[in-house]
């Protein structure tokens, strides 16, 4: 089954892939590899008490 676009239709790549269909879609519709990549993690607030003895080591 072929999309208006040309290529392969997302529900003929959902029915064969073994990854998640939300996850198949979300690769198929991401136009940059950042898209793709999860957001980079908060880091947490170094405990004050602690932070000179921690920067020492």
């Amino acid at each position: 089954m072929r999309s208006p676009r040309g290529g392969v239709a997302i529900q003929v790549i959902t029915g064969t892939s073994p990854t998640d269909r939300r996850t198949d879609r979300r690769n198929a519709h991401a136009v940059t590899v950042d898209e793709l990549l999860p957001p980079p993690r908060q880091s947490r607030q170094m405990p004050q008490p602690w932070a000179e003895y921690l920067d020492s080591r």
